[in-house]
């Protein structure tokens, strides 16, 4: 059953924030990294302790949440010929 109490908005750093944008834009870690200018590790620390603040098991399901909090905003692709 869904419910329709707000998704909580956790305290994220600037830096768990900003890697939170990237990965939803679809970057990877290794490109998170390097436009962040640290190493991938540290990419995956920030990565592992926002997931835990939104409670999550997986970054998808982070970043799921984090939409729907408004934090981060569905990347929208340019649709293809075909799929038009």
């Amino acid at each position: 059953m869904l419910s329709n109490s707000p998704i909580p908005r956790p305290q994220l750093t600037p830096s768990e924030l900003t890697m939170l944008r990237l990965l939803a834009s679809g970057y990877t870690q290794k490109q998170a990294a390097r436009e962040l200018g640290v190493s991938p590790r540290t990419v995956e620390a920030h990565r592992c302790s926002a997931r835990k603040k939104f409670g999550a098991k997986t970054t998808p399901h982070m970043i799921g949440l984090a939409v729907a909090a408004g934090l981060v905003w569905p990347v929208q692709l340019p649709l293809s010929e075909e799929q038009l």
